[in-house]
């Protein structure tokens, strides 16, 4: 559908969403890395009859799962043209090149919550043995209302509007998905995930208010130094803040995961 709509947009429409979504995938290797580690620990202890021990594991990944996320869409949000102008932007790569793609990444960042949370809440369907149509009917409506606002959208934000169907539909999905589990053993309250999404959100919005400022202040000394400071500001800022806000989670994040690194096979 993507490359469908882009075949209709100026030339290097298709280029710039394959190069912005190589950019926004970099966040998603690491929350495949923990759905990918923890899902053998997941499976052992439903089939060991364990499941106030799954039901912990499913939660505590979804959570770290979305404070990885956000961590990562805050900075790309803020910082996608001079990171894009730092990797990308020498010899036919021109400053509009650079303006086109940090759009779309900005607007793909939006989305990359729907796309972690689809790789960690669809896990559970397939680790306690009930029936796992759902994933496939949840999946099916958000490609169709992928395909639906990218259409609608295209004309009037070119590859940004395929973007935002992208965003849209995989965050339906998801949603879908996390809905589709109050009735599965690992399910884990509609209102706890809630609530630790929203105080995820506030300490990253506030991390991307601090990443903007701080951009803006070091916007004379280049590209790699606006990327490198920005990022350290940006986490910087997201680690207090989320403490602040009561979002303990944070305090284990770097501790747990070393700990599923040295695990992983």
């Amino acid at each position: 559908m993507e490359r469908f709509l882009g075949s209709g947009l100026p030339a290097g429409a298709i280029s710039h969403l394959n190069y912005a979504q190589k950019l926004t995938q970099l966040p998603m290797l690491v929350a495949l890395l923990v759905c990918t580690v923890t899902f053998p620990t997941l499976a052992r202890c439903v089939a060991a009859g364990d499941l106030a021990g799954a039901r912990r594991r499913f939660a505590a990944d979804l959570r770290l799962v979305t404070v990885l996320i956000l961590l990562g869409s805050a900075y790309l949000f803020v910082f996608a043209p001079a990171v894009v102008q730092c990797l990308l932007e020498r010899g036919a790569f021109g400053a509009a090149d650079t303006t086109s793609v940090a759009a779309i990444v900005r607007v793909s960042a939006v989305g990359l919550l729907g796309h972690a949370m689809v790789g960690v809440a669809i896990r559970p369907y397939f680790a306690d043995g009930g029936r796992a149509w759902l994933p496939a009917a949840a999946v099916g409506v958000g490609v169709a209302v992928n395909a639906v606002v990218a259409a609608l959208t295209v004309a009037h934000l070119g590859a940004a509007g395929i973007a935002a169907g992208n965003g849209i539909g995989i965050t339906t999905a998801a949603v879908l998905l996390l809905i589709g589990l109050r009735r599965r053993d690992l399910a884990v309250p509609l209102r706890e995930t809630a609530s630790t999404t929203a105080r995820a959100l506030l300490a990253a919005g506030v991390a991307a208010g601090a990443g903007w400022l701080a951009g803006r202040l070091l916007a004379d000394l280049g590209s790699t130094v606006v990327s490198v400071a920005g990022g350290v500001v940006v986490l910087g800022t997201f680690a207090v803040v989320a403490r602040l806000v009561g979002f303990d989670e944070i305090g284990a994040l770097v501790p747990e995961l070393k700990r599923r690194v040295r695990r992983a096979p």
